[in-house]
């Protein structure tokens, strides 16, 4: 978890001050998973330096039952809204067609045609 928001939260610091220029989804993916790799690796690397080796870590029996719910809480939920509502107001016309086709299930070759 801590990594996945390490990430994102780098990503959307970069974004909004125009260092990435995406223009393909695919991109974008790409861009995360590698983000997401690099992250890790300095994370293990960081473990072992303080002498953490996690396959040394004994796991109790019934542990994993004890884990969160992986859904998100509704204070998650409701502050996604409001930042996809952000986001959605500083895009233009163009820009929030485009998005509005992709959140029925458009796809980019169909939406490229209109």
């Amino acid at each position: 978890m801590d990594v996945s928001q390490s990430v994102l939260a780098r990503f959307f610091l970069r974004a909004a001050t125009g260092e990435y220029e995406l223009n393909q989804p695919d991109q974008l993916a790409r861009l995360l998973v590698t983000m997401a790799r690099h992250r890790l690796k300095s994370r293990v690397r960081w473990e072992r330096r303080q002498v953490r080796d996690q396959r040394r870590l004994a796991v109790r029996p019934g542990v994993l039952d004890e884990v969160a719910d992986a859904r998100p809480s509704p204070v998650e939920v409701a502050s996604r809204k409001e930042l996809l509502e952000t986001v959605k107001a500083s895009l233009t016309q163009d820009e929030r067609t485009i998005f509005e086709m992709r959140t029925i299930g458009m796809g980019w070759e169909e939406i490229a045609a209109r």
